[in-house]
């Protein structure tokens, strides 16, 4: 686990449109929700991300496309479509 206060960086490989393609490049990662964020390799926890302390919403929009049965109960299945941020 990593302390709240500090940034964390972590080395990505970002893929361009093709395969050969690769670049590395350093970025900040920053948790804008309220809990703690999880990055696993395989089953095992590579990284926690702790809360920065500062929220950001989005505007959401959820779009029924279909339904699944089980156990009797008709649950609806839904995609979600993230807009504006809120602050």
């Amino acid at each position: 686990m990593f302390g709240a206060n500090k940034l964390q960086r972590l080395t990505l490989v970002g893929m361009g449109k093709t395969h050969n393609d690769a670049r590395l490049g350093v970025v900040e990662l920053v948790n804008l929700t309220p809990h703690s964020l999880v990055l696993y390799q395989g089953d095992s926890a590579a990284l926690t991300i702790p809360p920065s302390g500062e929220l950001v919403r989005c505007t959401e929009e959820v779009q029924a496309i279909g339904w699944v049965v089980t156990g009797g109960i008709s649950v609806p299945l839904v995609t979600k479509t993230f807009g504006e941020l809120q602050s």
